[in-house]
């Protein structure tokens, strides 16, 4: 058990060393955070306000006038943004038309992400579809079943 500890010490140690050696700081691409992830995904920008109410029935008075986005993947995955220069940059445009493919950093043990870099990308590249078995029906949409109220599932074909 201490040789674990021991090697784990001197692993992080090394990390931390190779870091310094190329002269990398704290907040800088390629510096070793653990497991902070830097991802692409792909998706589109939701009013994140807007799609808890329509699936979930949730109520917001909002933070205030500026809308709160959300980027939602075909999978049905919803994450929210740390705002920073990037985030800024992307709302700035027409978030809400077509698809959007963006290089984040996942925040650990979250859905919230730090954008580091977007480009547009056709709305066919995030198509999916989703299934309830209870009721079924299938749909573009994810979240609960508008009949039963149960999770939706993707699906791998959209028939």
């Amino acid at each position: 058990m201490r040789s674990w500890l021991i090697a784990g010490v001197a692993a992080a140690s090394l990390l931390a060393g190779v870091a310094l050696a190329q002269g990398l700081k704290p907040g800088d691409v390629g510096y070793p955070y653990g497991d902070l992830k830097e991802i692409t995904l792909q998706g589109r920008m939701v009013d994140l306000a807007g799609e808890m109410a329509k699936k979930y029935g949730a109520r917001t008075t909002g933070a205030g006038p500026e809308k709160q986005w959300g980027f939602s993947t075909p999978k049905g995955e919803l994450y929210t943004f740390l705002d920073n220069e990037a985030y800024r940059k992307l709302i700035a445009g027409k978030p809400a038309e077509g698809g959007v493919e963006v290089q984040v950093r996942l925040i650990p043990r979250s859905h919230l992400i730090e954008v580091k870099s977007f480009k547009p990308i056709p709305a066919s590249a995030i198509h999916q579809a989703f299934y309830c078995a209870v009721c079924n029906i299938r749909t573009e949409d994810w979240g609960p079943c508008e009949c039963c109220g149960k999770e939706m599932e993707p699906v791998s074909d959209a028939k």
